[in-house]
């Protein structure tokens, strides 16, 4: 008898074999997607440190109280500094900046007149880090993970 077509364990066999493959790219690609999302914090954390550093420039300090750590947002920064123009002047929505999944950044004004922000990463590679910069740093711009 001539067979002209595939078994049905033949089938069985391909369709295994996609899904496996199938299950490998979305693996992969959720990994990507947790990965854009923490560059996008960083780069967000770049954008906040140009703003202080505009603000620096203009007032001689940073914005907020010494060591008291604040979510950048309109309910829990210093007052001052959302509310009746401060950091709105450089970046009109700062009090409003949120991450990719609506989380907060923070802000902590040390008494070395330096500063640090910091993010929530959900990579272990940047995961309970703080980005310190300030007066003081050697190298301007320079971010370092402590």
């Amino acid at each position: 008898m001539d067979q002209k077509g595939f078994t049905l364990i033949e089938l069985l066999v391909v369709i295994a074999i996609i899904g496996i493959l199938s299950s490998v790219v979305f693996a992969s690609l959720n990994n990507a997607r947790v990965g854009a999302r923490d560059a996008q914090r960083v780069s967000n954390l770049r954008q906040l440190k140009t703003i202080l550093e505009l603000y620096f420039d203009d007032s001689l300090n940073y914005p907020g109280t010494i060591d008291t750590r604040y979510n950048i947002d309109e309910n829990n920064y210093p007052g001052s500094s959302c509310v009746s123009g401060g950091l709105k002047t450089y970046l009109p929505s700062v009090c409003s900046f949120k991450g990719p999944q609506g989380d907060s950044y923070n802000y902590v004004r040390t008494s070395g007149g330096t500063y640090k922000l910091g993010a929530f990463f959900e990579t272990s590679k940047f995961q309970t880090t703080l980005f310190v910069w300030g007066v003081g740093n050697t190298i301007p711009g320079l971010y370092e993970f402590k």
